[in-house]
This record gives structure tokens, sequence and C-alpha cells, in this order.
């Protein structure tokens, strides 16, 4: 497993966006986001400690980029 994808989907995570943003405004950061929907927010924390979200993790290596992770509950 070379990218945590297979392990969010396997957790029941479905990607809303994978992309840099189109545009940026006010203090916005031209960076890769990535985002995930899950049926909870226990699903959300449970995949994220999943030993297959850790292999993940492990495989893409600690020192080639900085991540900066956040779990936000939705409106309903």
């Amino acid at each position: 497993m070379d990218t945590p994808a297979p392990a969010i989907e396997s957790s029941g995570g479905r990607f809303l966006a994978r992309s840099n943003p189109a545009k940026t405004y006010e203090a916005g950061m031209n960076e890769r986001v990535v985002l995930v929907e899950f049926d909870s927010l226990d699903k959300a924390l449970a995949c994220h400690d999943t030993p297959a979200y850790k292999e993940a993790l492990k495989a893409l290596g600690a020192g080639n980029v900085e991540r900066d992770m956040r779990v936000v509950e939705g409106a309903a």
C-alpha cells in the first residue's frame, strides 16, 4: 500500500477533494488539500488509528512531506 487511500476507503471514507486549490484568497495557502467524508466522527477517528492507515503513512515516509491533519465535525 503506497498511499493511505485504500486504508481510508476500507474504513468507509469517501474522497471529496484531492488536489491543489484552484484559487486562494486572503491568507489561503496554495497547497494540496485532501477532504474525506465519513459517516461519523467516531469512524473518522477510528480510521486514523487502524493498522492499515499507520502502515500507509510509514510507507510514505516521515521526512518527505509535512502533514497537517484536522478532523472536523460537519453540519448535519
